[in-house]
């Protein structure tokens, strides 16, 4: 995951989990 890439991701169960580093300003 890149510095320009998708700010989340969603994992095997369907969550949404946030990057730390790309949180919405």
């Amino acid at each position: 995951l890149g510095v320009n890439g998708y700010s989340f991701i969603v994992d095997n169960n369907g969550r949404v989990l946030y990057h730390p580093d790309l949180r919405p300003l």
